[in-house]
């Protein structure tokens, strides 16, 4: 399962251009790509065609999430921002849903992968540190050599996993993620 804010059409054609096709996974029903952005803006349009406001449409999806979760073994959620209005949250409400999906996750057995921006990290303090298994953060820092912006991985929590502490490098191209061995 993936809750995304991504077109259903972009997800295919993205595994094609890589040589995975999603479709036959999608067709048999053993990936569900659901774009939460339209469900809301679906949510928003009937709640004022029955007269009930918005209300309906600006809950969040812990719901959604424990529903679609009772079926699947891995889920994938693009973004956490997506998923949950977390923008308006105050004080720990932010922490109380995110803490709710999370145990919805992990209760249902499923593996899960949570997509976070910095942005929404650092406007929550990182509150998502402290309940997740591991976390994994991609960079950009400016190369020494050449002032170039590089990407780069760096594992920075994995409970019951010794870290190198070392950086990953990685070039974004058109067939995926191309790994290198070396610091550009």
């Amino acid at each position: 399962m993936n809750l995304t804010r991504t077109l259903l059409e972009d997800f295919i054609l993205q595994s094609k251009a890589i040589g995975m096709d999603l479709e036959p996974f999608i067709d048999y029903k053993l990936l569900l790509i659901e774009n939460v952005f339209q469900s809301r803006i679906h949510e928003t349009i009937s709640s004022s065609r029955f007269g009930k406001g918005l209300e309906i449409a600006e809950k969040d999806c812990v719901g959604r999430v424990r529903e679609l979760s009772e079926n699947a073994d891995i889920v994938v959620l693009d973004s956490l921002g997506a998923l949950t209005k977390t923008k308006n949250c105050v004080g720990s409400e932010a922490l109380s849903k995110f803490d709710a999906i999370y145990s919805i996750l992990a209760k249902s057995g499923c593996t899960s992968l949570i997509l976070m921006d910095k942005r929404a990290h650092n406007q929550h303090q990182g509150f998502a540190d402290y309940l997740v298994f591991g976390k994994i953060e991609m960079k950009f820092k400016e190369g020494l050599s050449n002032g170039k912006f590089v990407r780069h991985l760096s594992v920075a929590k994995m409970r019951a996993t010794n870290l190198s502490g070392e950086n990953v490098f990685f070039e974004l191209t058109s067939s995926g993620i191309k790994m290198e061995c070396h610091d550009p």
